[in-house]
């Protein structure tokens, strides 16, 4: 179906007073807005992943099979949420459902926030739901990875559970966790929030690297440069893994090489793109591949060579000594270094926060049965292929194992 000046499915909505919304049934459609879209993503979020290049190249990649629900709220003229949604069916065993997500929420692993403005979510949030209810056929409602610094995940909660048209199941879950790291005004203010143990090597590795009188710089790739930088990043993060006895995020995730080029090409052209090179004695060590909004540097991938040890030089940290310096002089306060907890964030001051996710269906006998069985599919899935298949029997029977099976990228998050 098609409408308006740009080609465009759009349903239009007041109730009685705003907030309105529009909906969009391609992403290309929104492409007039593109600017005021990013302007209020990184303004209300610090984040990147629901920006409008993100959520086309993503689509781009991934969108196959799948049915764009994409809502424009606005309050007086001006935006004041953007839910880049979809619809797929998914098939599992005896089971399938009809399933609305957010944009970038598989496929890659990322966490979003929720893009509405923390004073419109009791107005936004039921007339989201209300459109569905009337207009979009559904299952299950999945809101997430949410990020950990999210800071109105309660609010979400409790404008979901405040909606009326329909009596409805909300299954809110802790899923994982972030590490976070709060940027001091300089370096010697970073050492001071590390572990003892962590800020005693810090400092000796800064010694070390004074009295030999050696150069620590970082490079960040440029538009002519790119596709090099590019490429020697990824083929060094992946003999890291290899040499580990496991596949590494190019080799897992479906298209990532693909996908992630054509995103850093497109992120550089918007600025965004920090894909950084560090050098010792202009000799690369490694790379910190990054994206840069709002306040925040996302630290998506690492890749190091190694250095000897009898160097005493670490790499994790003369890495996070230029992630530091440079992101201070940008303006950055925060480090988002991504999904999962390690202790050697820990000690280097990160701090972790929770990663959570809604699910929301119908609460009636009979959807409330079949989302349950599909959800506890889900769950038997996950378990079969990704801890015992992959991590188990693949490795006791000398098998390599490559990307993930798509069913797993597109159901595992919806376990139960």
């Amino acid at each position: 179906m098609s409408g308006g000046p740009y080609d465009m499915m759009e349903i239009a909505v007041r109730y009685g007073s705003p907030p309105t919304f529009v909906r969009y049934s391609a992403i290309e459609d929104a492409e007039p807005i593109r600017k005021e879209w990013d302007e209020f993503i990184e303004k209300e979020t610090g984040d990147i992943f629901l920006t409008y290049d993100w959520c086309r190249v993503w689509w781009r990649h991934y969108g196959n099979r799948r049915e764009p629900l994409i809502y424009i709220f606005r309050d007086g003229g001006d935006i004041c949420g953007i839910l880049p949604m979809f619809r797929e069916r998914i098939r599992l065993g005896p089971v399938s459902a009809t399933v609305v997500k957010l944009m970038c929420s598989d496929s890659s692993p990322v966490t979003v926030p929720f893009p509405v403005r923390r004073e419109s979510l009791k107005s936004v949030v039921p007339m989201f739901l209300e459109e569905l209810r009337k207009v979009v056929q559904w299952d299950l409602l999945y809101l997430g990875a949410i990020c950990g610094r999210y800071p109105a995940y309660e609010d979400l909660l409790e404008a979901i559970r405040g909606y009326h048209g329909e009596k409805l199941t909300v299954d809110a879950r802790q899923l994982d966790q972030q590490t976070y790291f709060r940027l001091q005004e300089g370096w010697e203010r970073q050492v001071e929030t590390m572990s003892e143990s962590q800020r005693n090597k810090a400092r000796k590795v800064c010694k070390e690297i004074l009295k030999r009188g050696m150069k620590l710089e970082s490079r960040i790739a440029d538009r002519e440069n790119l596709a090099a930088h590019f490429d020697r990043f990824v083929s060094i993060h992946q003999a890291h893994w290899r040499g580990k006895g496991m596949p590494g995020h190019f080799a897992e995730w479906p298209s990532a090489y693909e996908y992630h080029r054509e995103m850093a090409s497109t992120q550089l052209s918007l600025g965004r793109l920090r894909l950084m090179e560090i050098l010792l004695d202009g000799k690369c060590l490694g790379y910190e591949y990054i994206y840069h909004a709002g306040d925040t540097y996302l630290s998506f991938l690492g890749a190091r060579i190694g250095i000897d040890p009898g160097q005493k030089i670490d790499y994790k940290i003369i890495s996070f000594r230029e992630k530091v310096r440079r992101g201070v002089s940008e303006g950055v306060r925060w480090v988002d270094s991504m999904r999962g907890i390690y202790e050697y964030k820990r000690t280097l001051g990160g701090v972790p926060f929770p990663i959570r996710a809604v699910f929301v269906s119908r609460d009636t006998f009979l959807p409330r049965a079949k989302v349950a069985v599909f959800r506890r599919s889900a769950w038997a899935l996950d378990v079969w292929y990704s801890k015992i298949w992959r991590r188990r029997i693949a490795p006791r029977l000398g098998l390599k194992p490559g990307e993930f099976l798509d069913l797993w990228v597109r159901s595992h998050m919806l376990a139960k």
